[in-house]
């Protein structure tokens, strides 16, 4: 349980594990947006469909340990009647059952946190199915899984583990029969079959689209999580056959729906997709396949139909993109309009340092050249550190050394999310909409969701009569308006509280070297004198004053892709609150290089 550090939502190291491990809704409370408090409102179907929505897409996530890891999982989940978060909390981790070993929990803090941004949208029936307009699109729950698909790949390539670290650009479609649709990539084909042409070009159209940051095999498994997890019934079935460099790594994935909806672990099984290594497959492969064979002489061959198909068995580098961004492209894509400040290097006190926070603060130095040279002052650069919903590992100290070398020198502005400055703007904010559009607040267990003008859904506060825990996408915006506007809300807050460089002192405690339950006790005990700020909304004047201003300020963040759901419902809040702000996002990706620019 957490206590309140005013609207922080810094966790324990108990914080999301079920009192009750032996129940599978122990699944969805740990590793969902729905917590114990929303699962008791609901009636006993509707809980159970959560339940295996959750784990049947948590077993497709973990396609990204190996082709088999997803059915251990099922399997083991199947064999045991107690301890389940221990369960997938290891076989997320590491990809195998659960140890005497401790182990972490940066996964389940991801997936709990991407899940309360970027899900509410695609749960059904929760919020009476609203549709999202001006949506990307892919339907909101398939992106979800696929930008969670992406933390994976980031935090296992920052642990050095190169889970997923092959991409191949968007596939080739050739229409085979009038019941097969397939997908060609340079090492890997997707054949669909279905008899209703819709169906197939449905599958085959959401495929190519995660293809554009995915990889083949990654796009296979999603779809599947997708149209299972959602109980979608299109008609169709799906053949997946990757060939690897080595002989015995080249494999035929093939998916057929075995039943309606999933009520079991044994249906969950069931509709898994069953592996087989090409040698086997002229024994077990299906009768409408038609002939794989696996030549000696690094080919695999396929024919379907009267469609003859190689796939070359190869260490595979073509239409593999280039290792570097292109940096000069990506900045003649930036609006031109005054940015007053840059964010990048975000980083979460989980873990150390890694390729993403380097990616990151590279093209956030280039950009800031670039911008610098455009406009009468620099933006000023404001990383954030994330000391909230992790246990932090990785001190502000060590941080601050980090961006001074990657920054080169530059000055910048450094924000703790556990900021009581910009909780208050966002309590601030929460009182405001209250005020203002009390119809579009609606409570859900014990926490409070803004529906918004978009369609979207948005947690504003966790625990409405407890803890009263701000929300990303409300502290997003709410950071914003601080980074608008640095020096008044600091002096403000200041003289209403006689206190001087909270960030300074928080970052003091977080340096220390207690345990990180001790840090929490310590933060919470500074953050007592600001306990007022939930029931008022101290900042009312000065946002009142900037809308009243109208002087748009634009802000500019660099971020990794998984990121872009949050972004847009950052966009949407503000929009709708009528905030004079404009946020820019820069997304990148590591492993595909690629980089959007959203406005």
């Amino acid at each position: 349980m957490r206590s309140a550090l005013s609207g922080s939502a810094m966790i324990k190291e108990a914080t999301y594990q079920p009192a009750n491990t032996s129940s599978l809704d122990a699944v969805v409370q740990a590793f969902s947006a729905l917590d114990h408090s929303i699962l008791a409102e609901l009636a006993i179907e509707d809980r159970q469909h959560h339940v295996w929505r959750v784990i049947f897409r948590l077993a497709t996530l973990l396609s990204i340990h190996g082709n088999t890891v997803p059915i251990s999982f099922i399997n083991t989940l199947e064999e045991t009647s107690e301890n389940y978060f221990s369960i997938v909390n290891s076989f997320l981790e590491t990809g195998l059952p659960p140890t005497t070993t401790p182990l972490r929990r940066e996964i389940q803090q991801e997936v709990v946190h991407f899940s309360r941004i970027a899900d509410l949208d695609a749960i059904h029936g929760l919020f009476g199915g609203r549709r999202l307009r001006r949506s990307t699109r892919l339907p909101s729950s398939l992106k979800f899984l696929s930008e969670l698909h992406l933390v994976l790949r980031s935090r296992f390539g920052g642990r050095n583990l190169q889970a997923e670290d092959r991409y191949w650009g968007s596939p080739k479609l050739i229409e085979i029969t009038s019941e097969q649709f397939v997908l060609k990539w340079s090492n890997s084909i997707a054949i669909i079959w279905a008899s209703r042409r819709r169906s197939r070009s449905q599958v085959a159209y959401l495929m190519r689209e995660l293809s554009q940051y995915l990889t083949p095999k990654a796009a296979f498994w999603i779809i599947i999580g997708y149209l299972v997890g959602d109980g979608l019934h299109n008609g169709c079935s799906i053949d997946f056959i990757e060939a690897n460099p080595d002989k015995v790594g080249s494999v035929l994935l093939t998916w057929r729906r075995s039943v309606e909806q999933i009520s079991s672990l044994g249906s969950a099984s069931s509709n898994l997709p069953l592996l087989l290594p090409l040698a086997d497959v002229q024994r077990l492969r299906p009768p409408a396949l038609g002939t794989i064979e696996a030549s000696a002489t690094n080919i695999v061959e396929i024919r379907v139909g009267s469609t003859h198909l190689t796939l070359p068995r190869s260490a595979h580098t073509a239409n593999r993109p280039s290792t570097e961004i292109d940096v000069p492209s990506l900045l003649s894509q930036l609006p031109i309009t005054p940015v007053a400040t840059l964010e990048c290097g975000h980083i979460h006190l989980n873990r150390l340092p890694d390729q993403d926070q380097q990616t990151g603060l590279k093209l956030g130095y280039a950009v800031y050249d670039v911008i610098s040279a455009h406009q009468s002052r620099p933006p000023l650069l404001t990383p954030l550190f994330d000391d909230d919903h992790v246990i932090v590992d990785f001190r502000p100290r060590d941080y601050r050394r980090f961006l001074d070398q990657e920054l080169r020198g530059l000055e910048y502005h450094l924000i703790p999310e556990s900021s009581p400055i910009v909780r208050g703007i966002a309590f601030s904010l929460y009182h405001l909409l209250h005020e203002d559009q009390p119809h579009a607040l609606q409570r859900k267990g014990d926490n409070l969701y803004y529906m918004s003008n978009s369609g979207g859904v948005t947690e504003l506060i966790e625990g409405i009569n407890g803890e009263m825990i701000i929300g990303c996408v409300l502290f997003e915006t709410a950071l914003l308006l601080y980074r608008s506007e640095i020096e008044l809300f600091t002096r403000v807050f200041e003289d209403r509280y006689r206190t001087k460089d909270v960030h300074d002192k928080i970052c003091s405690i977080l340096d220390t070297h207690l345990s990180h339950d001790n840090r929490f006790d310590e933060l919470r005990r500074f953050n007592l004198i600001f306990k007022d700020m939930h029931h008022t909304a101290i900042f009312r004047r000065e946002i009142e004053l900037l809308r009243a201003n109208g002087i748009i300020r634009s802000h500019l963040n660099i971020l990794e892709y998984y990121y872009a759901s949050q972004q847009q419902k950052v966009r949407n809040l503000s929009n709708d609150l009528g905030l004079p702000i404009r946020l820019i996002t820069l997304h990148f990706d590591v492993f595909s290089n690629q980089v959007t620019i959203d406005q």
